[in-house]
């Protein structure tokens, strides 16, 4: 009775680590695959928010740079950023009083600045009024000078305008963080003269607050009363010339003055504040560029330099030339070429000119007329004083008219034909070409009855058959000129000649595997060989692949015709060699590997590889795999020597061998363990490595050898133990007669 057989516990268990290992790899790359999702599109909603706070700054009738300050509920109630708006790494809606600052940078560009703060503003009121800051909302006021209130923008959602005189202020003040009085209520007109800045460096906490009619808002602003500051800076830059241009240094500089302190800077050409040490850029080149400049001391005092519109070309001026005429075939043009020069300038132009020389000469010409070939030559300067030039090559053929004739002669006799006329000879076809010369080169293609004959480009063709005649003259710039036609008449049976394979060895895909000889038979011939000196031979020899021909003529020589056949021949196998490699590899055990074979065929090329695994005991083989690929993966080789072999088979049918002989022996006998040992064989030629495991037993712990023998004096002894199957255990102790654990114990 056959039993099933079920999955033994370590091959559970190992099934239990690869499921680990895998849940290790994968889940940390989900996790992470999610976290970075989350964070793209979290970056994605910010931007959202931004393009919100931009919309509105725009519709703003505000001075450049003058930054605001907004809330995300005010932005959503003018239908700017959608209401249901989340964050994706929290999954909940964002706050909607947190604040947007948005300030644009540049007066020539459409550039912008954002911030957008964790800190909670006051917008619990806010209902359908829209209440946003004008400036930060953390301001700054030196100590001693007036506090100027940036403003406040106070409008429905629909864009109604509210009186900012019906607006509040509670005012409170601090100092070191600790509050200093109780909270004053102004009005919002009066709200400078509660900022006090000349006794102390107070901090204050403002709250506009609007209860009218249209509803209900408020906001909140922090001021900070700084200590006062002399601080001062300066640009400094390149020399310009009389034109006003910065032509040798395109660096600015920024440097400090009225302060030995230390500063950071910040210079730019964007206008955005970006403190470091760095006092000096790389400016492009370019008109009107402004350079921004800044310090700050290490109590956060600023100060600004004026800015600079400044002119920069370090570089130079460029121009190009381009062509303009009729395009004939590749780079040729037909008759006159104007040439035109386009000056690619910074600072302007001063002055230009053109010349069919390369001596510079500033003649005020932007456009040359070219009739031949030749160089034309640009030339420009600019107003920063800078100069160029530049050049084009035009290949022109003025020839835009091709007139063809064609004329006809007997072969043999040499007199002239007449079109329509029944001759028995071939006709010599003439053309004649006017102009009889061009720059860029006559090309010719005869026509039979308006279709194209193959080879037939030269000036004169022989007509061998009746038909009618004529010839395409084309230049090569691409005119064409087409001649008359004439009908040419021959009589004469035209003889012929076949070709056919009278011995050889055939192979696969039309190959020969041996020398070929091949035969002609021929009608109507007088003359007749295997080359065109009719050698009055019937067949020909080829010993590698070839064409054979044949050539056959009438008795006058005056008709002649002939055949080709071409013969593949391919009498070698390839070249082979068969290597193997390991495709996966473990600490104890390489079972598996690719066998690789390299071949090469330059005759037919290689057509497909046969693997054969091959009993090293009976010599049978087992085919594995059959295909063009030259490589074959042996995954869980038997646990016996084993011999691998390839046959390659070339396009022709010839085939080649390469055979990896395997030869296994035990590199590790391995100790009992038990009823059982592991031994470990290493094989030559394929490099792989497996394992075993045989039954064994070690001798009794009494110290008896029953079914050995033993020998040994002294302090050592040795017994040697069969333990009835394939294992003898040699177990050496030191004490004479004494088996305990101080023995060494090893199966051979």
């Amino acid at each position: 009775m056959k039993k099933n057989k079920g999955f033994t516990l370590i091959e559970i268990m190992a099934v239990i680590v690869i499921l680990a290992v895998i849940a290790l790899i994968v889940v940390p790359l989900v996790t992470g695959s999610i976290k970075d999702s989350k964070q793209k599109l979290y970056e994605t909603q910010l931007e959202n928010i931004k393009s919100g706070a931009k919309s509105y700054m725009i519709n703003l009738d505000l001075p450049n740079k003058e930054p605001i300050t907004i809330t995300l509920d005010d932005l959503q109630k003018k239908g700017l950023v959608d209401k249901d708006i989340k964050n994706p790494i929290t999954d909940e809606k964002f706050n909607k009083c947190m604040l947007i600052q948005i300030k644009k940078t540049s007066d020539k560009e459409d550039i912008y600045e954002y911030e957008i703060m964790d800190e909670i503003n006051d917008c619990s009121e806010n209902g359908d009024i829209i209440m946003a800051l004008r400036g930060s909302v953390n301001e700054e006021v030196m100590y001693q000078k007036p506090y100027e209130e940036p403003g406040i923008i106070l409008e429905t959602t629909k864009g109604d305008k509210i009186d900012l005189s019906e607006v509040k202020v509670e005012v409170e003040k601090y100092l070191d963080g600790v509050k200093q009085g109780n909270t004053i209520l102004g009005d919002y007109n009066k709200l400078s003269t509660l900022i006090d800045t000349t006794t102390n460096y107070y901090e204050y906490k403002i709250k506009y607050i609007y209860e009218g009619e249209k509803g209900k808002a408020s906001v909140n602003r922090n001021v900070k009363v700084k200590e006062a500051s002399n601080l001062g800076c300066v640009i400094l830059t390149g020399k310009k010339n009389a034109n006003g241009w910065i032509t040798e240094n395109n660096e600015a500089r920024i440097l400090k003055i009225n302060t030995n302190a230390d500063v950071e800077y910040s210079i730019s050409t964007s206008g955005k504040e970006n403190y470091g040490t760095n006092q000096t850029i790389k400016v492009d080149d370019g008109e009107g560029i402004t350079i921004y400049g800044a310090i700050r001391d290490k109590k956060g005092n600023k100060a600004y330099c004026n800015a600079l519109d400044l002119n920069y070309e370090i570089g130079g001026p460029s121009c190009r030339i381009e062509l303009d005429g009729k395009k004939g075939v590749g780079e040729w043009y037909i008759g006159s070429v104007k040439a035109n020069m386009v000056p690619l300038l910074i600072s302007g132009k001063e002055s230009q000119g053109m010349s069919l020389n390369n001596i510079v000469n500033y003649n005020g010409q932007a456009q040359i007329t070219l009739t031949n070939s030749g160089n034309v030559y640009g030339f420009v300067k600019d107003k920063a004083g800078k100069s160029t030039t530049c050049s084009e090559s035009a290949k022109i053929d003025s020839t835009t008219t091709v007139l063809v004739t064609i004329t006809g002669v007997l072969e043999g006799t040499k007199g002239t034909y007449t079109s329509g006329t029944t001759v028995s000879e071939n006709v010599i076809l003439q053309a004649t070409v006017k102009p009889g010369t061009t720059v860029s080169g006559y090309k010719y293609q005869w026509y039979k009855d308006n279709v194209a004959i193959s080879g037939a480009t030269n000036a004169t063709y022989t007509a061998t058959s009746n038909g009618n005649y004529k010839v395409v003259v084309t230049t090569g710039s691409g005119v064409t000129g087409v001649s008359n036609t004439i009908n040419v008449k021959i009589e004469t049976a035209r003889p012929t000649c076949s070709l056919k394979v009278n011995s050889g060895t055939s192979g696969e895909n039309g190959w020969y595997t041996s020398n070929v000889v091949v035969g002609m038979t021929t009608k109507d011939a007088t003359y007749y060989g295997t080359n065109s000196s009719y050698n009055m031979q019937t067949s020909q020899t080829l010993s590698a692949s070839g064409t054979a021909y044949c050539y056959v003529a009438n008795s006058t020589k005056t008709t002649t015709n002939s055949n080709s056949m071409q013969v593949k021949i391919d009498k070698t196998g390839p070249t082979v060699s068969l290597t193997a490699m390991f495709i996966e590899e473990t600490p104890y055990e390489a079972e598996s590997f690719k066998l690789i074979a390299k071949a090469s065929d330059p005759e037919s090329g290689i057509a497909r590889y046969e693997f054969y695994r091959v009993d090293q005991e009976y010599s049978q083989e087992t085919l594995l795999g059959s295909g063009e690929s030259n490589t074959f993966d042996v995954v869980n080789a038997d646990n016996k020597a084993t011999n691998y072999k390839v046959v390659v088979y070339n396009k022709a049918g010839l085939s080649s061998t390469s055979t990896i002989v395997e030869s296994c022996s035990i590199q590790d006998n391995g100790s009992c363990n038990g009823s059982t040992k592991t031994i470990k064989y290493a094989c030559t030629g394929t490099g792989r490595t497996w394992t075993s495991i045989e039954t064994c037993s070690l001798p009794p712990s009494t110290g008896d050898s029953s079914g050995g023998s033993s020998s040994g004096s002294g302090s050592q002894w040795t017994t040697v133990v069969h333990d009835g199957g394939n294992c003898k255990v040699t177990v050496t102790c030191p004490t004479p007669g004494v088996i305990n654990g101080s023995c060494t114990t090893s199966c051979i």
